[in-house]
């Protein structure tokens, strides 16, 4: 393959000979790369491009660099610094369509192979690569009985989960997995490596939490992780039907015990598409080894015996097995999903809307509405301690639909964007994670001017995700 190129500006290749005086040195560039590089001629090219979560973004860059190190990440910046017509995307598991790029002007920095995994048992922290999985870092703190605040699908990349602020199962207890960082390492537009923490570079350790894409790549996080080995779990389904309100009332009830701050069980929602349309609501409850389960057990039966469900179990299980539950489960695909945070809890308003939005879904397909608690430790964070802008939020509202066939892409999308303007005098705000905004000052508030100062000054040349 040519590796001497002149990108035009209507983004086709020219054969370095046609214009001298314009070129890109790719060849040069892939000898200081020690892992991986791939371009469009080379045999895996296709195979590496279609290794991603996400199969509804079209991926094609002029390049893939596979980071093995540190070094593959500084060196892969300056090139994009000192070719200013080149794009850069950073892709680890490619859950989102950001991590893709479709045009000859993009370069894909995949840095999945920079997987590493230490935990600190005395300090109860534990040191990541910034390409390990959810599964890669539970998988080794559950060995001492730890964890730290995860998402829910195990398979998803803990860089950009955690530097969008992280909700999951331990949002409500311990806070998002942003607000759990203690430090990181992060290579900035100019290839160099900082160190960031409370005291050192406090400015970007206050951007990487909430809005890390923005200001550069994080190559390590150390995280603190919390004493959990097991977790009581209550599983109740409840069918929704015209001749029962047994849904709705399970719902307003979990939205009235989120308003009790002593409650020590977490609900997470799933409303889903099925045949019938059922809810069901997953009640938690973690314990670690020197826990016993009765306290759990029995206040979880208390929700059961209240709210009455049409099948019921509760179990105890490690809590490895509650976060890897969706393993060959939820494959890569086309989806569609999105959704804001909400600022009211579930109310009988609420309640309504989301099964009525349930209702109204496309019968071609698999949707389902996905509710995770937040409030609690998170939102005991001021609004202005990081990035992350939302700080009284109370459920993540998750709206996933399985694209089958590009004919109900469209429809899907519009029932999603209905679904959220249904709720609209609910809603606190936009979720970066799972928001397709590409307005910056919508998403992060209050905290846009100071992030727009510090992206100016650490990417001056908008090497990484835009803030416009």
């Amino acid at each position: 393959m040519e590796e001497i190129i002149e990108i035009k500006n209507e983004g086709t290749f020219v054969d370095e000979s046609e214009k001298k005086d314009q070129k890109i040195n790719f060849k040069n560039f892939r000898k200081r790369i020690q892992g991986q590089t791939l371009m469009k001629d080379d045999l895996d090219y296709d195979k590496i491009c279609n290794e991603r979560w996400d199969l509804n973004s079209m991926n094609t860059p002029i390049i893939i660099v596979r980071a093995i190190n540190e070094n593959d990440v500084e060196e892969t910046i300056k090139f994009i610094r000192d070719n200013k017509k080149l794009k850069l995307v950073i892709k680890s598991t490619g859950h989102n369509n950001i991590s893709a790029i479709d045009g000859c002007d993009g370069v894909s920095l995949d840095i999945s192979l920079m997987k590493s995994v230490s935990v600190n048992q005395q300090n109860q922290t534990v040191t990541v690569g910034g390409g390990c999985t959810f599964h890669d870092i539970d998988q080794v703190t559950s060995q001492y009985g730890l964890a730290t605040p995860l998402g829910q699908i195990s398979s998803v990349g803990v860089g950009g989960y955690s530097t969008g602020g992280g909700i999951g199962h331990l949002t409500k207890l311990y806070g998002l997995s942003s607000d759990n960082l203690l430090e990181c390492k992060i290579i900035t537009s100019n290839g160099e490596s900082k160190i960031c923490n409370k005291h050192t570079n406090s400015d970007l350790f206050w951007a990487v939490r909430g809005a890390g894409g923005f200001v550069g790549v994080v190559v390590s996080f150390t995280f603190k992780c919390y004493p959990i080995s097991n977790v009581v779990v209550g599983s109740f389904v409840y069918n929704i039907d015209n001749t029962n309100d047994n849904a709705k009332n399970a719902l307003v009830e979990v939205g009235k015990r989120h308003l009790n701050s002593t409650d020590p069980l977490v609900y997470v929602i799933n409303i889903n598409a099925g045949s019938p349309n059922q809810v069901l609501i997953k009640v938690l409850y973690f314990i670690d080894v020197t826990q016993n389960s009765p306290i759990g057990k029995t206040l979880i039966k208390d929700f059961q015996n209240l709210t009455k469900p049409t099948t019921s179990s509760i179990s105890v299980i490690p809590y490895t097995k509650l976060q890897w539950e969706f393993d060959g489960i939820i494959l890569p695909g086309k989806y569609h999903q999105e959704g804001p945070l909400l600022k009211s809890t579930i109310t009988p308003e609420v309640a309504d809307l989301l099964l009525q939005a349930i209702s109204n879904r496309n019968q071609q397909t698999f949707s389902s509405i996905i509710i995770t608690e937040v409030g609690g430790m998170a939102n005991k964070v001021h609004q202005n301690e990081s990035a992350f802008p939302i700080r009284d939020s109370t459920f993540n509202i998750f709206i996933s639909s399985v694209i089958f066939t590009p004919s109900l892409e469209q429809p899907l999308k519009d029932w999603t964007n209905n679904t959220i303007q249904l709720l609209k005098d609910h809603i606190s705000g936009e979720y970066i994670n799972t928001s397709y905004s590409t307005d910056m000052k919508l998403i992060f508030k209050e905290n846009f001017e100071r992030l727009k100062k510090l992206k100016n000054q650490y990417d001056p040349n908008n090497i990484f995700r835009s803030l416009n």
